[in-house]
């Protein structure tokens, strides 16, 4: 993915069928990071876990970055590590003012 904003907001969802996520498990990191756990992501319960979200207060460099997603259900056992990688440049980008997707071509 390509994003232009630094300090770009995360969403997952995080679910487990059995006995449920444990809140105090799920953690985020960034890069080579410390893992951010606790009140630093917004939890919203849903059926069996939760929603998330995270927005790094410090701004994200530009170049290529990966987040990666961890959690436990309330059993103990840990899930799978999620991962994703993503661009940010806040320097290269310009604003569409094209529109490209018109029959025919671009037009102005």
């Amino acid at each position: 993915a390509y994003i232009i904003n630094n300090k770009p907001t995360f969403q997952f969802k995080i679910t487990d069928d059995d006995s449920g996520v444990n809140p105090d498990t799920i953690g985020i990191t960034i890069d080579s990071g410390s893992k951010i756990t606790g009140s630093a992501i917004v939890k919203t319960a849903v059926s069996g876990g939760y929603e998330c979200t995270y927005t790094p207060e410090t701004a994200l460099s530009d170049g290529s970055h990966t987040i990666k997603i961890d959690a436990s259900d309330n059993d103990g056992n840990a899930a799978v590590q999620k991962s994703a990688t993503f661009k940010i440049d806040t320097v290269n980008y310009i604003p569409c003012r094209w529109s490209c997707n018109q029959p025919g071509g671009m037009h102005g």
